[in-house]
């Protein structure tokens, strides 16, 4: 940018017949660099990627719409036009490769789809650059030019390819701790970089073809400008050209570039006599000619047809390149899966193994012909015998042994037999693709006083004493023939062992109930079936909840009842002692409204009598008063009148929160006219909002939105007196707030003005108890919303009420 400013070519352009780096660019390089260093501030990196992006796309859409928005000198007049075909335009690729790199920075790598669209993007931002950093050094122009268009300056692409490559490392250090995504990254990465990498191998045989064009233009060149030397000489040319000697250069150049396919120049003293190609590209060939004080210069350029064999062979040398990448890629992910199938092989087996080896049954692998293969240790202890090697060995009685033999034909066979004297459940069940069986043996318990499985290590054993409650397993007809610790603690014998039936536990008035849900579970079997009953519990009876569940041995053809009880004895004395705390609550509140009654009643007959005689005394001895003395007895009536109303509101005060709510359908607008009515202030009150039905109960609504109102209008000096009542409802509650125009109170009493007794003003300012918002508080919270308080636009308070719409909503 400096370079620009201060006219610094040499910064600009490293070698005479390179492309300079624009001014777009150096800025574009800027903002990249401004980008990198602001990564971690999300945003700001992500409004300057945007910026960066835009730049891009509207140099690319100048390119291909032939137009120019301005965007190319708008910071900067040019004065460097080499390889430049738009003054002050960066190259496509340039363009191209910034728009690439500000996608790191506009997708958050932790995106799901970061992976696939971050890492191609610098990948071919990587490629563009390596290709021109090797167009450079090999002489092959159309590595960083894209035909006549503006061309990328060579130190444009090692900046590129220094950010590219530092962009990589990057997402490489980011993902390679995630094997899956980093995967995907490494795959969507490679495909970009393969084809680049093809193509800079296809490079040097273009450039081969470049140098041969270039040689054949040099000689045609020459071969013309012999052709024009001969034509002058026989048309006689002195060292002044007419103008019909020029028409003889012209006509000569025509037929030659229209034979040969070359765009030419023609200059004579370096004065342009005919051109048919633009003037800023470089020509690949040049002739001078010295004819008597003259000079004649030819410029040869090459044709369309000749650029578009150079691209044709380039798209071709792209297109065998994703064929290369799309094969790289489809072995790199086969050998991914591959290697993945290994790996969960592998752990398969390990996993395998060690359950194999620690399993507590007795577990053996047979061949197609029933020949062990290989056996654990627990398989030893319930054979007895370690020279056992084959199924026939294992199991001595014919019959269950030909039972056994019908595993082709089934998936599994359980068989229940005797070996080395001892019972033992043997199972044969086929395993593995190549004729492989796995035999489990499982040695059966014979001794009724240990019930059926009595062995700690028993797995079934564990879950059951590890449940927490009384459970027991039972046949169809009720029958225990396992049962946990906890069932037999609580019966205080071990329950299987007795050979009890389940319905001896259960009392008598909840069997029937119990008897009917067990039968259920049996016939419907559609999971379990839950009731509440007592159960036995060492002489005494607890309440418990009772599920049972029936399934079917798919073996034995039998059924298996699952019984669990849960005490629920604790729950129910809560819900007791919940029950009696409402009780005494409802009464204490009754005893509260009755009191209340009474004291407001007694204490106002006094009242009345005090507030009686002031009048009368102020009516009959006016006159035998002074001034002093009758301001006197118009402040005792005053005071009477003052704790009349405290007692009446302390009467609200204390019912508000006791009468049992009534709720219905309730018009919101028509109950605010309606207060509006009874304080007389509707010609003053502009009620908003549509027509809002919710329900609620009625009185308590009431008795909120009568003393907010009211408020507005006892504690509003202003002689215009204005309010402002705004009706709306938001998802599931509805908003009531009332404004006015009055002087408002401070912030720092928000909290405070919802407190019974609370004035702001003294009591010979404001007559008021201090009980009004106090009630409203209350009322509101009874109906499960809530009040808040705030500033109005029309310069006074702002109450706004919410409550719930339907009955029972939060």
């Amino acid at each position: 940018m400096l370079g620009w400013y201060f006219h610094w070519p040499s910064v600009l352009q490293l070698g005479p017949d390179w492309a300079p780096m624009q001014f777009n660019t150096a800025l574009c390089f800027l903002l990249l660099a401004l980008a990198s260093l602001l990564n971690n501030h999300h945003f700001l990196a992500r409004l300057i990627s945007f910026v960066l992006m835009s730049i891009g796309l509207i140099t690319l859409f100048q390119y291909i719409f032939k137009i120019n928005t301005g965007l190319d000198q708008l910071f900067m007049e040019h004065w460097l036009f080499t390889r430049t075909s738009h003054p002050g335009r960066m190259a496509p690729n340039t363009a191209l490769c910034f728009v690439l790199l500000s996608i790191y920075f506009a997708v958050p790598i932790k995106h799901r789809l970061s992976s696939l669209i971050i890492g191609p993007a610098s990948g071919f931002a990587f490629g563009l650059s390596l290709m021109a950093l090797i167009g450079y050094a090999t002489g092959m122009s159309f590595a960083y030019g894209w035909q006549e268009l503006t061309s990328m300056a060579v130190h444009t692409a090692f900046l590129f390819f220094i950010m590219s490559s530092a962009l990589l490392r990057r997402q490489y250090i980011f993902w390679k701790d995630k094997p899956f995504e980093f995967i995907r990254w490494q795959t969507a990465t490679l495909i970009p970089l393969v084809i680049f990498i093809v193509v800079g191998i296809k490079i040097p045989h273009i450039r081969t073809q470049e140098i041969f064009l270039l040689e054949t233009a040099e000689a045609d060149s020459e071969l013309i400008g012999n052709r024009m030397e001969l034509r002058l000489a026989r048309e006689g040319a002195e060292i002044v050209f007419t103008p019909d000697h020029e028409k003889v250069l012209i006509e000569t150049m025509k037929y030659f570039s229209s034979v040969k396919n070359y765009h030419y120049r023609l200059l004579i003293n370096g004065k342009v006599l005919d051109a048919d190609h633009e003037d800023y590209w470089e020509p690949i060939a040049v002739y001078d000619l010295n004819y008597e004080d003259s000079v004649i210069q030819v410029q040869l350029y090459p044709s369309d047809k000749k650029s578009q064999s150079f691209i044709r062979y380039f798209y071709f040398s792209i297109f065998i390149a994703i064929l290369f990448a799309a094969l790289a890629v489809w072995l790199l992910l086969t050998n991914y899966k591959r290697q993945q199938t290994l790996a969960m092989l592998a752990t398969s087996n390990i996993r395998m193994q060690i359950l194999f080896e620690s399993s507590q049954f007795g577990l053996a692998i047979l061949d197609s012909h029933l020949n062990i293969e290989q056996k654990n240790e627990s398989f030893l202890k319930v054979i007895d015998h370690a020279d056992i090697n084959s199924l026939k060995e294992v199991v001595d009685n014919r019959k269950d042994y030909e039972s056994l033999l019908d595993i082709d034909k089934k998936q599994k066979i359980t068989v229940a037999t005797r070996i080395k004297g001892k019972s033992v459940e043997v199972s044969l069940s086929q395993f593995g693709g190549v004729g492989e069986r796995l035999l489990v043996c499982k040695e059966l318990s014979s001794s009724p006083d240990k019930g059926h499985q009595t062995d700690s290590s028993n797995l079934l054993d564990i879950t059951l004493n590890a449940s927490g409650c009384c459970l027991c397993l039972c046949d169809e007809k009720g029958e225990i023939f396992i049962s946990n610790s906890d069932f037999d603690d609580w019966q205080d014998s071990n329950v299987a062992a007795a050979g009890r039936v389940i319905s001896q536990y259960i009392h008598s008035n909840d069997l029937p109930e119990f008897q009917d849900k067990f039968k259920q579970a049996i016939q419907e079997k559609n999971g379990p079936k839950a009731l509440e009953c007592r159960l036995s519990k060492s002489g005494t009876w607890e309440w418990c909840t009772c599920r049972i569940t029936a399934q079917a041995d798919l073996d034995s053809n039998q059924e298996l009842i699952t019984v669990n009880f849960q005490s629920i004895e604790d729950k129910r004395k809560l819900i007791r002692q919940l029950e009696q705390s409402v009780e005494k609550l409802k009464q204490a509140n009754s005893d509260v409204e009755q009191f209340a009654y009474i004291a407001s009643h007694d204490l106002k007959s006094p009242l009345v009598g005090i507030k009686n005689v002031s009048e009368w005394l102020i009516e009959d001895y006016s006159d035998a008063l002074d001034e002093e003395g009758q301001d006197h007895l118009r402040m005792i009536k005053g005071r009477c009148n003052r704790m009349a109303a405290l007692l009446d509101d302390l009467l609200i005060y204390s019912r508000t929160g006791t009468h049992e709510l009534v709720y219905s359908d309730i018009n919101v607008k028509a109950l605010v006219k309606d207060v509006c009515q009874l304080h007389d202030c509707l010609n003053i009150t502009d009620i908003q909002g549509e027509e809002l039905h919710i329900s609620v109960d009625k009185r308590a609504l009431e008795i909120a939105i009568r003393n907010v109102i009211s408020n507005a209008l006892k504690h509003n000096t202003n002689e215009k007196k204005k309010i402002r009542v705004t009706i709306e409802e938001k998802a599931d509650q509805a908003y009531i707030s009332v404004e006015d125009n009055g002087e408002g109170v401070n912030e720092q009493y928000f909290d405070t003005i919802f407190l019974p007794f609370k004035t702001l003003k003294p009591r010979d300012q404001m007559e008021g108890s201090g009980m009004g918002l106090a009630i409203t508080a209350k009322a509101v919270r009874r109906l499960r919303g809530k009040i808040d308080v705030s500033k109005s636009e029309l310069g006074g308070l702002n109450m706004t009420i919410s409550i719930p719409k339907q009955r029972g909503q939060l």
